[in-house]
């Protein structure tokens, strides 16, 4: 299980106490370093808790555009579990969890308050926006194209 699902990051205490002052309840953050934390955490939480079952392209994307350093091959094992194109091996996912986390509260922690507005909100980045379409959305897409033309 995951250090940070399990409350035992390397980097617990600042991660807790940025979250909390920095990542609001429910919707976006004000600053751009709590939206990063914001992502950070959803895609764990997606990976810990919920079995992927949700589309988080727009976390993962997020992360990649803003957070500095993000390492492409964060993007390259978490990106077919997303889209249901394939899957890297569960322990690979999670430790790209644990160091994603890692490295957005080391971004976090690096600004020392002066925190930037949050330029967007990392749900309206959506497939669309992502790239990330997972293929069972255009499976079912295709299918109801042909129910249309065929009429059944």
């Amino acid at each position: 299980m995951g250090k940070y699902w399990s409350h035992e990051g390397p980097q617990q205490a600042a991660y807790d106490r940025l979250h909390g002052e920095l990542v609001p309840r429910s919707g976006p953050c004000e600053t751009l370093e709590g939206e990063l934390l914001r992502a950070a955490g959803k895609i764990g939480y997606e990976f810990y808790n919920n079995a992927e079952i949700n589309n988080i392209s727009g976390c993962l994307y997020f992360l990649r555009e803003y957070l500095p350093g993000f390492k492409e091959a964060w993007w390259d094992t978490l990106a077919p579990h997303i889209t249901g194109r394939g899957y890297a091996p569960r322990e690979n996912a999670y430790q790209c969890c644990e160091e994603i986390v890692d490295a957005t509260v080391s971004h976090v922690l690096s600004r020392n308050g002066h925190y930037q507005p949050n330029p967007e909100d990392m749900h309206d980045l959506r497939v669309e926006a992502t790239g990330l379409e997972p293929e069972w959305e255009e499976a079912e897409e295709e299918e109801e194209e042909e129910k249309m033309d065929y009429g059944t």
